[in-house]
């Protein structure tokens, strides 16, 4: 019985509208009417604003504004994570930022997904933008692709909830996924910029070539990566994922 209410459709709606609305009174409370420029600033690149504004918060509230700001930055998809990824570490001890940087990320995701497979019905992907997952989704273990795919250079991480709502692939290996792979971009951003912080460029330098020499290596190699670890699907299990009719 609590089997069936977990995966009832009308369950998972009422799990993301009681976090979304927790979210949103949370996100008025610490920004209230300076959200809109909040969000310019993300728009803008401004780590300067950013910093600014984080300063002024204090520890806690500024922490908690990046945790949320990580949400919206996965929901909005346009919004560059990386600003607020190296502005954190700037601001705060490198692994604060990045604990709640990551934690943000990780949630953002998960709730994305959720809402995504909840009403996926309406939900199709545009081949144009997603191709390489559609392409590999079918072949390999969906799970693996997910958590690649978000180190993949020209996959955008918009999309990848998405895309995994639409497959065969569950909730918990997704946010699995996801968290096992994330961390290595954010920690790097995050790193960055508390080395920019300390006057060490040169660090700050090396940060940044860490994780950019990895992106290349496992986009170079992805195939090999795939067939590897990747663990082929049995043949008769569904990953696929619908993308949409193209436009003529």
């Amino acid at each position: 019985m609590k089997e069936k209410i977990k995966n009832s459709k009308w369950f998972r709606i009422a799990v993301v509208v009681v976090v979304v609305a927790f979210l949103v009174w949370l996100t008025v409370e610490l920004f209230g009417p300076m959200l809109p420029e909040i969000i310019k600033y993300m728009k803008a690149d401004d780590e300067a604003a950013m910093a600014a504004y984080l300063k002024e918060q204090g520890e806690w509230r500024g922490l908690i504004s990046i945790f949320l700001l990580s949400i919206i930055q996965v929901i909005s998809v346009v919004f560059p994570g990386i600003v607020i990824q190296f502005t954190s570490g700037m601001i705060y001890s490198w692994w604060k930022a990045f604990i709640f940087s990551y934690a943000g990320f990780v949630m953002g995701n998960a709730l994305v997904f959720i809402f995504a497979r909840t009403f996926r019905q309406g939900m199709k992907l545009n081949k144009k933008k997603s191709g390489w997952i559609i392409s590999t989704i079918n072949k390999y273990n969906p799970a693996f692709v997910f958590s690649l795919a978000c180190l993949v250079p020209g996959v955008p991480n918009g999309s990848i909830p998405y895309a995994a709502a639409a497959s065969a692939v569950t909730g918990r290996e997704y946010v699995i996924g996801v968290a096992v792979s994330s961390w290595i971009q954010i920690l790097s951003n995050c790193i960055a910029g508390h080395f920019l912080m300390k006057k060490q460029p040169l660090f700050m330098v090396i940060s940044f070539a860490a994780q950019i020499a990895i992106i290349l290596i496992i986009g170079f190699n992805r195939k090999r990566i795939l067939t590897r670890f990747g663990q082929p699907l049995k043949k008769g299990e569904d990953a696929a994922v619908t993308p949409e009719p193209e436009e003529e």
